[in-house]
């Protein structure tokens, strides 16, 4: 009769819970004191032999290995190739330090040397080709692709931002994090930032957002002028500012605030004047959005005033007044209502301020077309009227889209 395998009829989550208490107990029988560490490593340094588990327990506080090598003036990837293993124990039962080996190699992916000692004791000692756990499977894989651990730990991941897996691919490989590899990695992906971006997927965006919350402010820093300078070149190509990923500029907005509204002046101080545009730009096509498009609902008109952002210094929004939006230009300032039938007006800039706008209680000095340089109905063929006075005003588009 042959023998019933009971666990495939476990229920998924006991298999889980079981797989959690023997991590624990596994790792209860790794936490040991000090002296005993101590103990371990002078018996290596002695020329002596060790059982598995006295391995294991090496490897899994490679860390304080470290510190007390440190102490005896030697190397650990020196230490590491003089691990012998006890010979009275079967071959086959070093198979349980491979977990604790990878682990020490993901410890020490910036230690060249200790990978390779880490690689060479696996070669040495442990026997993979029949080898199907989840951990070996892994280990060949890194092998395999006879990269260094950081640079495969690193493919690997920008294959799975690219495919929306980055939290499934952590996982496969063991990596918590709260690792310092993984704050490694995310701090080359933020260096790498254009090259993601170019990729325009919104899931993407979110992931890098998310990292920028996680590393060091140098790098956070750095990688907002990197993204920045390639929206100034693209956006210089064809003043298109739908360039810029939303998700990117609301986090760095963020961080440094408007630059030159609320922002502390050190928050901007190391960006360029360029970098600072660009996001002076995104904010007034922001801004824009959300009065043309959500309180105003006329989506042909913000589409018209986009095109002009580049001007626009500021835009600001009087509910009470008719819905006016009010748009200011260095030379100018530009007044379109929400309320249906109102013609947009055009005033020299030193006409009214912001200021003065919040005190009216009427809105006649904003339809006062004995003082406008121009006023034009929405009827008709507008955008094309509309367009060439502002050209001869000295407002011009490079593309008209």
């Amino acid at each position: 009769m042959n023998e019933i395998n009971f666990k495939k009829f476990y229920p998924i989550n006991l298999e889980k819970k079981k797989n959690e208490i023997n991590d624990f107990w596994n790792q209860i029988f790794k936490e040991v004191r000090d002296e005993k560490i101590f103990e371990l490593i002078e018996k290596v340094l002695r020329n002596k032999s060790l059982k598995v588990d006295e391995v294991i327990i090496l490897l899994y506080n490679i860390k304080k290995v470290d510190e007390y090598l440190i102490r005896k003036n030697t190397e650990l990837s020196d230490f590491i190739i003089s691990i012998k293993f006890d010979l009275s124990e079967k071959k086959e039962k070093r198979k349980e330090c491979l977990m604790d080996i990878y682990q020490a190699i993901v410890s020490y992916y910036n230690k060249n040397e200790v990978e390779t000692a880490l690689n060479f004791l696996v070669e040495d000692n442990i026997d993979l080709k029949k080898e199907e756990s989840e951990i070996a499977q892994i280990y060949q894989e890194y092998i395999n692709s006879k990269k260094d651990y950081i640079l495969f730990l690193y493919d690997e991941t920008i294959k799975a931002i690219k495919n929306n897996k980055l939290k499934e691919t952590l996982e496969k490989f063991y990596i918590s994090e709260e690792r310092e590899v993984f704050s490694y990695i995310m701090e080359k992906v933020l260096l790498d930032i254009v090259y993601y971006v170019k990729l325009e997927k919104t899931y993407i965006e979110q992931i890098l957002a998310d990292f920028f919350d996680r590393v060091k402010h140098e790098v956070r820093i750095e990688s907002f002028k990197r993204i920045l300078n390639y929206y100034v070149e693209e956006y210089e190509e064809d003043e298109d500012i739908s360039i810029c990923s939303r998700v990117i500029m609301e986090k760095i907005h963020e961080y440094l605030k408007d630059p030159h509204k609320n922002s502390p002046k050190w928050q901007w101080g190391d960006f360029s004047e360029a970098q600072i545009e660009i996001m002076r730009i995104w904010l007034v096509s922001a801004d824009l959005e959300k009065y043309f498009s959500i309180e105003v609902n006329d989506k042909v008109r913000l589409q018209f005033w986009r095109r002009y952002i580049k001007y626009i210094k500021e835009v600001r929004y009087f509910e009470r007044l008719k819905q006016a939006i009010v748009m200011l230009t260095d030379e100018h300032i530009f007044i379109e209502f929400g309320e249906k039938g109102n013609a947009a007006y055009c005033y020299k800039k030193d006409y009214i301020s912001f200021s003065e706008i919040n005190n009216l209680s009427t809105n006649f000095r904003l339809k006062n077309r004995a003082n406008a340089e121009f006023f034009m109905s929405h009827s008709g063929n507008w955008e094309v009227k509309l367009k060439s006075t502002l050209y001869r005003l000295g407002y011009s588009v490079k593309v008209w889209r």
